[in-house]
């Protein structure tokens, strides 16, 4: 089995890299959507080891150098057919923070942690980045149009579709032993390499990944439950979307149908926090819509909603269960352990719930980093939707934007699926409004 994945991801290789020749990267973001959701469970069925160094589990990265080489191509084209040859100050920008800063970090984190772990660290919260703003780069002509995106869009909602359809079977076929799962043993040997010997392992929290009061937390194609959620959450929305917009009755109940599926989806995999994205998203929807709020109301709400989250966690603190109550003694943790330099990339690999936690025990200062991208990307919706006249694609993007910033107060969502489509989506739709960099 292990030479049959690795002969069809080289055939699938050498494709793309023809198709990159043409600029086109449809394919290519339709197999890296894939190869994110049913990577776990292939590779783990056809034996292969946790950092095993092997085409099935380098796909990601064979697929980012790729882009790279291609990427630096085209500009070094695009410069030479244009009259001013100086580097324009976004392209600078770009190419300094958010390429050559995140190799130096990488390189320090290597010093303090190791270059493995290092470079898991630069994997889960840059690579993402860069892969999308590598993509849009090389496919500026075909991000443009509303097609490509409808095609996006659609995909990620059948596949997850199918995911689902796989997850509920398996909740409703549940045992009751959590060592029947598949990802018990695939869980078990990632937390060997993250804490060592398995008599140093937290049973608890081991089978905590795997059920909750008894029930299966399912995922599907997928090891984790939490990104199995989020991603299902993500296309739910997309989902309904569409049956509250279509107006031909057969069309509404092929999406209601498909909503329905998806929200058992997001039922069976037992994460709140998939709920909340999934209801918050609609609400948000609605609430642009309806009451049309002005750019800057829209920026505050975004970045001021983990504020809220805060306080209501402090003030309702006796009400929380212990996970919850656990991510504010994290929070206090941040608060007395933070480093305005950090600890370096790859310091805290699976640890921390939250995702603003880990950027800044990881990174310091220099966590503004990232999360200034996505302000910018933020920003950059907004300004097209307050003047945008659609209020389809682009106003569910923008309200899954919007709850983005509260998902990272509660959920460590780096190196996810999720995380990966919401940069893609938060930065390509803008790109597909106004044809330029955002």
């Amino acid at each position: 089995m292990r030479v049959v994945i690795e002969l069809v991801l080289l055939a699938l290789i050498f494709f793309i890299a023809v198709q990159l020749c043409k600029k086109k990267i449809f394919i290519m973001l339709m197999s890296l959507i894939g190869y994110y959701l049913f990577s776990d469970y292939i590779l783990f069925m056809a034996g292969y080891d946790i950092g095993e160094l092997a085409l099935g589990k380098m796909y990601v990265e064979i697929i980012f150098l790729l882009l790279f080489f291609t990427a630096v191509i085209n500009y070094m084209q695009r410069v030479r057919s244009r009259r001013d040859k100086s580097i324009n100050l976004y392209e600078l920008l770009f190419i300094g923070v958010m390429i050559f800063l995140p190799v130096l970090l990488m390189v320090l984190g290597a010093v303090n942690n190791g270059l493995a772990n290092s470079i898991n660290g630069w994997r889960a919260i840059f690579l993402p980045i860069v892969l999308v703003e590598l993509i849009l780069f090389i496919g500026a002509a075909e991000v443009s149009s509303d097609r490509f995106w409808n095609r996006v869009v659609f995909f990620v909602i059948y596949l997850s579709l199918f995911n689902s359809v796989y997850a509920i079977f398996q909740y409703i076929t549940y045992s009751g032993y959590v060592f029947d799962s598949w990802r018990y043993d695939l869980l078990l040997d990632a937390r060997e390499v993250v804490g060592g010997e398995r008599g140093n392992l937290n049973e608890h929290f081991l089978k905590y990944q795997i059920e909750r009061n008894e029930n299966l937390r399912s995922s599907g194609f997928m090891v984790s439950a939490l990104t199995f959620g989020y991603f299902t959450a993500l296309a739910l929305v997309f989902s309904l979307r569409q049956l509250l917009t279509t107006v031909i009755p057969i069309k509404s109940l092929f999406w209601l149908l498909i909503s329905i599926c998806l929200l058992g989806g997001v039922y069976v995999s037992q994460v709140r926090t998939a709920l909340i994205i999934s209801a918050l998203g609609l609400g948000l929807f609605f609430w642009i819509g309806l009451f049309k709020p002005r750019p800057n109301i829209i920026l505050a709400v975004s970045l001021l909603s983990p504020l809220v989250v805060v306080a209501g966690s402090l003030f309702f603190a006796s009400y929380l269960d212990p996970s919850s109550q656990g991510r504010i003694v994290q929070y206090s943790d941040l608060l007395n352990n933070f480093s305005p330099l950090g600890y370096g990339l790859g310091s805290y690999l699976g640890q921390f719930d939250s995702y603003y936690i880990h950027i800044f025990m990881t990174l310091g200062l220099f966590a503004f980093i990232p999360l200034g991208y996505f302000v910018i990307k933020l920003k950059g919706l907004i300004s097209v939707a307050s003047y945008d006249n659609d209020d389809g694609l682009l106003r569910v993007v923008l309200a899954l934007s919007m709850v983005l910033f509260t998902v990272f107060f509660v959920q460590h969502i780096a190196s996810s699926l999720y995380y990966f489509c919401s940069i893609l989506f938060i930065t390509g739709i803008v790109r597909k409004k106004i044809g330029a960099v955002s």
